[in-house]
């Protein structure tokens, strides 16, 4: 059996895929929130068009969208970074930090 990797899936569907959530989502007025996480390195192809496309589907369903493919504060500290894609150790400290303290807003609390 061959194994299917995430850039196998053509983008049509995988945005069909994430509609269908944030639709469901509105429906039963369940909050939901989208990360585009970090990467040192710039992909080819068609990442940036989906970007676009996620933050506008995010805009027409009232989905909180964090866009934090570039980030200039980790970008800015590649030690941060195990390699051109994924963070080490401290590096997912801080982003972990950074999702729960977006986490904690959206349920209306503030982290201690």
């Amino acid at each position: 059996m061959q194994e299917i990797g995430w850039v196998d899936i053509p983008l049509k569907r995988k945005l069909d895929t994430l509609e269908s959530m944030m639709a469901k989502c509105q429906r039963r007025g369940t909050r939901m929130a989208v990360c585009i996480p970090l990467a040192l390195m710039h992909f080819p192809g068609d990442l940036l068009p989906c970007i676009s496309a996620v933050m506008q589907l995010s805009a027409r369903y009232g989905v909180d969208c964090w866009v934090d493919y570039a980030d200039s504060v980790f970008l800015a500290e590649p030690s941060l970074f195990a390699d051109n894609v994924h963070l080490n150790v401290n590096g997912a400290k801080k982003y972990s930090q950074l999702i729960a303290s977006r986490l904690s807003k959206l349920a209306g609390k503030e982290l201690q």
